[in-house]
């Protein structure tokens, strides 16, 4: 579980998947001979100086965060080893690396099979919301950005509060923030439906949710409008659905 130590193993034994998943894995990464690079704007990676040895190669893939990361769409690891000559020569070309990513709905996806609890905590889904839009956000306690749009996200329920518009809230916080969580949403009188779901839930994981605040706003229709870490994009499209409300 996300609660045990890392694994005991080998100190020239390969890192595994399982093992990115402890929470504890940051502080066992820091006793090692590690190098942190990020990616160029074309996933191109290039990493100097680096010593004689067998190495991981643990590639993380987010989507391209507006707010705080709470989740990986892909990871996966690849061994290397650098000789002594490779520090005098040519550098290692490592090629093409293709890593399996989960995909979350794109424009146009069928969103009707989405379950949440509503403001009068009954389990509904998107499919019930016939004639309505329904806006999805997901947001954190701990995300700045989160709570930096909540005054701005709760002027717009609050003008919009007579227009076919249902909004969800779903909030990752894990087990032992989420009365921090509720105690926020109360104190903002952010009065709309609240889902404490988790960062590992289901319906994150189908989201494929990797950075928050995230925003899927779905039509009447059932499909996705628009998706979007930004609130002002989210905004700019309300603003123009609901021209006279």
């Amino acid at each position: 579980t996300n609660d045990a130590a890392p694994p005991k193993r080998a100190p020239d034994a390969a890192i595994d998947l399982e093992l990115l998943k402890h929470d504890d894995f940051s502080k066992w990464r820091a006793t090692k001979h590690h190098y942190f690079v990020k990616p160029s704007a074309d996933g191109s990676i290039q990493i100097d100086g680096v010593p004689p040895g067998d190495y991981d190669l643990v590639i993380q893939l987010y989507e391209e965060p507006a707010g705080c990361l709470v989740e990986t769409i892909g990871q996966k690891i690849v061994p290397i080893s650098v000789d002594a000559a490779t520090n005098i020569e040519p550098a290692i070309d490592l090629g093409e690396i293709a890593v399996e990513c989960r995909s979350g709905p794109r424009v146009g996806s069928d969103m009707r099979a989405f379950k949440f609890i509503d403001a009068s905590n009954r389990q509904r889904s998107v499919n019930d919301m016939k004639d309505r839009y329904v806006l999805f956000h997901v947001w954190a306690s701990w995300c700045a950005p989160c709570i930096a749009t909540m005054p701005t996200l709760k002027a717009k329920v609050d003008g919009l509060k007579e227009s076919a518009l249902t909004v969800v809230g779903l909030n990752v916080d894990e087990t032992d923030q989420q009365a921090a969580a509720k105690r926020m949403a109360s104190e903002g009188d952010w009065n709309w439906s609240m889902n404490y779901l988790g960062s590992d839930s289901p319906m994150m994981r189908q989201l494929a949710v990797s950075s928050v605040p995230a925003y899927y706003l779905i039509g009447p229709d059932g499909k996705l409008v628009m998706s979007s870490n930004r609130w002002s994009d989210v905004q700019a499209k309300l603003d123009s659905e609901f021209v006279d409300d």
